[in-house]
Order: structure tokens, then C-alpha cells, then sequence
């Protein structure tokens, strides 16, 4: 969809929980920023959701592991997706936080799937083997009734829709609401 985007680490951590304390004020900034532009520009607010510590990606290897092993990243979605019913399922053994920082805080052992709904509320969750790659862009689209819309590559003709949202983005001016 247009807006979807991905926020990255420039460090090497294998997850967003992974980041260190002081580096918690700098992130929150950066990602409050991002909401206010897809809402100002999409005019939706957004949810976002990470697939923290994959497997794969437990070892470093760049012969054998993708790009994004390398750098964590959440995945933020235009839209008010709520996400928390599939993750409160017993088999998931979420937690639920008021924020980022408290689920940071609380400390997080192993591979999870994080959801923060559009006020900024957290959903941490077990992640269970086999759990299908993109799981979480799975169940957006699924909710957007476009389930096709989870596999990227099965669209090549995407590369444009993702030109429109970096630069729609990137021409968001704060000055002039």
C-alpha cells in the first residue's frame, strides 16, 4: 500500500529491543516524525510491527543472510490495523505495555513479534516456529481484504508505488500545516 514504510537502525542490533537506552530518545523522536507525515500525507494514522531476533538472522554470516539481518527494522503500515487479537491467541503468550520504553524495560527474551497500534500501545508476543515469513504483512493485507498485497515480489510492478510514498514523504512541510 502507498505509505507503507520501514524504519531501520544504522547500528547493528538484531532487533529494536536490542537498542541501547540511550539511544530510546533519539528513535522515539524519529518515529514520532514518521506517524506525523503519513498522517499528514495519507491522512490515516498508522500502526507499526516488527518480527524481532529472526532466527535466520542469529548468526552472522552476510554470505548466508539477507541485508536486513543486519540492521533491525519495524514496518509501519498507513491505517488503524488492529493487530492485538491475533497476538493475545494463548499460543502467542503476549504481554501487553503502555509504550515502547516499558516494553524495553520489561525485557524480552528470544524471537517476538512487536505491535504498537496508532496510540502508541505495545503488544509483545512469542514468536512460534514456523511462523510464515512476513507474517505480519500477511495479516494486513488479509485485513485490507488484498491478501496478494503480502508478497512483494509476486508485484513487480510496485517499484513505483514505492517511489510515490519516499518522495509524497519526503515532501511533507511542517511549517504550513
Amino acid at each position: 500500500m502507498e505509505g507503507y514504510s520501514i524504519l531501520a537502525t544504522k547500528s547493528h542490533i538484531p532487533s529494536m529491543l536490542d537498542m541501547s537506552s540511550a539511544a530510546i530518545p533519539s528513535y522515539e523522536a524519529i518515529k514520532q516524525e514518521m506517524r506525523s507525515r503519513i498522517r499528514r500525507v495519507y491522512q490515516k494514522p498508522c500502526i507499526i510491527t516488527e518480527h524481532g531476533r529472526v532466527p535466520a538472522c542469529n548468526f552472522y554470516d552476510s554470505a548466508v543472510n539477507e541485508a536486513h539481518c543486519y540492521h533491525a527494522h519495524q514496518l509501519v503500515f498507513p491505517g488503524d490495523f488492529d493487530l492485538r487479537p491475533i497476538l493475545m491467541k494463548p499460543v502467542f503468550q503476549a504481554e501487553q505495555h503502555d509504550s515502547f520504553l516499558h516494553a524495553h524495560l520489561a525485557g524480552v527474551h528470544g524471537e517476538y513479534l512487536y505491535y504498537e497500534d496508532t496510540q502508541g500501545r505495545v503488544t509483545i508476543a512469542v514468536a512460534r516456529p514456523r511462523l510464515p515469513r512476513q507474517f505480519f504483512r500477511m495479516q494486513v493485507a488479509d485485513m485490507m481484504g488484498r491478501p496478494e498485497y503480502a508478497n512483494w515480489r509476486g508485484r513487480p510492478g510496485d517499484e513505483h508505488l514505492l517511489r510515490n510514498t519516499a518522495h509524497r514523504l519526503r515532501e511533507v512541510d511542517y511549517e504550513h500545516p
